[in-house]
Protein backbone atom coordinates (compact mmCIF):
# COMPACT_ATOMS: atom_id res chain seq x y z
CA UNK A 1 0.00 0.00 0.00
CA UNK A 2 1.22 3.40 -1.02
CA UNK A 3 1.81 5.66 2.10
CA UNK A 4 0.59 9.28 1.88
CA UNK A 5 4.03 11.16 2.21
CA UNK A 6 5.19 8.80 -0.80
CA UNK A 7 2.27 9.90 -2.64
CA UNK A 8 3.18 13.54 -1.87
CA UNK A 9 6.72 12.62 -2.68
CA UNK A 10 5.59 11.59 -6.52
CA UNK A 11 3.14 14.46 -7.13
CA UNK A 12 6.03 16.64 -5.89
CA UNK A 13 8.60 15.20 -8.33
CA UNK A 14 6.08 15.10 -11.56
CA UNK A 15 5.33 18.87 -10.89
CA UNK A 16 9.13 19.54 -10.56
CA UNK A 17 10.30 17.75 -13.23
CA UNK A 18 7.83 18.77 -15.71
CA UNK A 19 8.79 22.65 -14.45
CA UNK A 20 11.93 21.84 -15.33
CA UNK A 21 11.82 20.61 -18.59
CA UNK A 22 8.34 22.03 -19.92
CA UNK A 23 7.79 25.15 -21.44
CA UNK A 24 10.97 26.61 -22.99
CA UNK A 25 12.18 23.77 -24.48
CA UNK A 26 8.91 22.52 -25.99
CA UNK A 27 8.46 26.13 -27.13
CA UNK A 28 12.56 25.97 -28.81
CA UNK A 29 11.21 23.16 -30.40
CA UNK A 30 7.73 24.66 -31.35
CA UNK A 31 9.30 27.41 -33.20
CA UNK A 32 11.50 24.65 -35.58
CA UNK A 33 9.20 22.05 -36.39
CA UNK A 34 5.75 22.62 -35.51
CA UNK A 35 3.07 22.43 -32.79
CA UNK A 36 0.86 19.97 -34.46
CA UNK A 37 4.08 17.29 -34.93
CA UNK A 38 5.23 18.30 -31.43
CA UNK A 39 1.57 17.50 -30.21
CA UNK A 40 1.24 14.26 -33.00
CA UNK A 41 4.90 12.97 -31.50
CA UNK A 42 2.85 13.51 -27.79
CA UNK A 43 0.12 11.44 -28.62
CA UNK A 44 2.05 8.62 -30.43
CA UNK A 45 4.20 8.14 -27.33
CA UNK A 46 1.34 8.52 -24.90
CA UNK A 47 -0.39 5.58 -27.15
CA UNK A 48 2.90 3.27 -27.04
CA UNK A 49 3.60 3.55 -23.78
CA UNK A 50 0.31 4.40 -21.82
CA UNK A 51 -0.62 -0.08 -21.00
CA UNK A 52 2.79 -0.63 -20.66
CA UNK A 53 3.60 2.02 -17.92
CA UNK A 54 0.76 0.62 -16.02
CA UNK A 55 1.19 -2.94 -16.57
CA UNK A 56 4.63 -1.81 -14.98
CA UNK A 57 2.40 0.21 -12.02
CA UNK A 58 0.70 -2.63 -10.91
CA UNK A 59 2.94 -5.09 -11.16
CA UNK A 60 5.76 -2.99 -9.75
CA UNK A 61 4.12 -0.18 -7.41
CA UNK A 62 7.20 1.36 -5.67
CA UNK A 63 7.88 4.63 -4.96
CA UNK A 64 11.10 4.75 -8.13
CA UNK A 65 8.77 3.54 -10.33
CA UNK A 66 5.90 5.55 -9.41
CA UNK A 67 8.26 8.89 -10.02
CA UNK A 68 9.74 7.25 -13.02
CA UNK A 69 6.02 6.80 -14.49
CA UNK A 70 5.30 10.15 -13.53
CA UNK A 71 8.28 11.80 -15.28
CA UNK A 72 7.38 10.08 -18.65
CA UNK A 73 3.94 10.81 -18.68
CA UNK A 74 4.76 14.30 -17.18
CA UNK A 75 6.94 14.72 -20.22
CA UNK A 76 4.04 13.72 -22.88
CA UNK A 77 1.88 15.97 -21.10
CA UNK A 78 3.99 19.01 -21.36
CA UNK A 79 5.04 18.03 -24.89
CA UNK A 80 1.21 17.84 -25.92
CA UNK A 81 0.24 20.90 -23.66
CA UNK A 82 3.05 23.47 -24.33
CA UNK A 83 2.28 24.22 -28.33
CA UNK A 84 -1.33 23.81 -27.55
CA UNK A 85 -1.83 27.38 -27.71
CA UNK A 86 0.13 28.40 -30.86
CA UNK A 87 -1.86 25.68 -32.47
CA UNK A 88 -5.45 26.90 -31.45
CA UNK A 89 -4.25 30.49 -32.13
CA UNK A 90 -3.90 29.03 -35.72
CA UNK A 91 -6.68 27.47 -36.57
CA UNK A 92 -8.96 30.49 -35.42
CA UNK A 93 -9.41 33.45 -37.30
CA UNK A 94 -9.28 36.65 -35.35
CA UNK A 95 -12.42 37.99 -34.94
CA UNK A 96 -13.45 34.55 -33.34
CA UNK A 97 -10.07 33.64 -31.68
CA UNK A 98 -10.81 34.56 -27.79
CA UNK A 99 -14.32 32.88 -28.35
CA UNK A 100 -13.05 29.64 -30.24
CA UNK A 101 -9.83 29.04 -27.83
CA UNK A 102 -12.09 29.36 -25.01
CA UNK A 103 -14.88 27.06 -25.63
CA UNK A 104 -12.88 24.43 -27.12
CA UNK A 105 -10.83 24.48 -23.92
CA UNK A 106 -13.33 24.32 -21.29
CA UNK A 107 -15.53 22.01 -23.11
CA UNK A 108 -12.82 19.68 -23.68
CA UNK A 109 -11.97 19.53 -20.07
CA UNK A 110 -14.77 19.74 -18.79
CA UNK A 111 -16.24 16.60 -20.35
CA UNK A 112 -13.03 14.65 -20.38
CA UNK A 113 -11.09 16.41 -17.34
CA UNK A 114 -14.11 17.04 -15.17
CA UNK A 115 -15.57 13.36 -15.51
CA UNK A 116 -12.14 11.42 -16.05
CA UNK A 117 -12.78 10.33 -12.14
CA UNK A 118 -16.27 8.93 -12.63
CA UNK A 119 -15.08 7.35 -15.61
CA UNK A 120 -11.96 5.82 -14.36
CA UNK A 121 -13.93 4.32 -11.41
CA UNK A 122 -16.74 3.06 -13.61
CA UNK A 123 -13.71 1.22 -15.53
CA UNK A 124 -12.16 -0.37 -12.69
CA UNK A 125 -15.37 -1.48 -11.16
CA UNK A 126 -16.22 -2.69 -14.49
CA UNK A 127 -13.67 -4.44 -15.72
CA UNK A 128 -12.15 -5.33 -11.96
CA UNK A 129 -8.79 -4.37 -13.82
CA UNK A 130 -6.21 -1.96 -12.15
CA UNK A 131 -5.41 -1.45 -16.20
CA UNK A 132 -8.72 0.20 -16.78
CA UNK A 133 -7.32 3.87 -16.92
CA UNK A 134 -5.01 3.08 -19.50
CA UNK A 135 -7.78 2.15 -21.78
CA UNK A 136 -9.25 5.78 -21.11
CA UNK A 137 -5.74 7.26 -21.56
CA UNK A 138 -5.40 5.12 -25.07
CA UNK A 139 -9.23 6.19 -26.06
CA UNK A 140 -8.15 10.16 -25.38
CA UNK A 141 -5.14 9.69 -27.28
CA UNK A 142 -6.45 8.34 -30.13
CA UNK A 143 -9.71 11.19 -30.59
CA UNK A 144 -6.54 13.24 -30.21
CA UNK A 145 -4.21 11.65 -32.50
CA UNK A 146 -7.49 11.77 -35.12
CA UNK A 147 -8.09 15.88 -34.41
CA UNK A 148 -4.64 16.26 -35.38
CA UNK A 149 -4.46 14.55 -38.11
CA UNK A 150 -7.75 16.70 -39.41
CA UNK A 151 -5.89 20.22 -38.17
CA UNK A 152 -2.90 19.17 -40.46
CA UNK A 153 -4.82 18.51 -43.31
CA UNK A 154 -7.24 21.34 -43.23
CA UNK A 155 -5.69 23.75 -41.76
CA UNK A 156 -2.17 22.96 -43.26
CA UNK A 157 -0.14 22.77 -39.97
CA UNK A 158 2.71 21.15 -39.51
Amino acid sequence: MIEFYQSLIVGSAGTIGQAVRGWGLCEEFRAGIGAARIMTFAAVGTLVTALPLFILLVNVSTIGTMIGIELVFGFLATAYFAPLPALRAAIFPPQIRTTGMSLGYNIAVTVFGGFAPFILTWLIAGTGSLLAPSFYLLAIAAVSLSSLVVVRRVYKQS
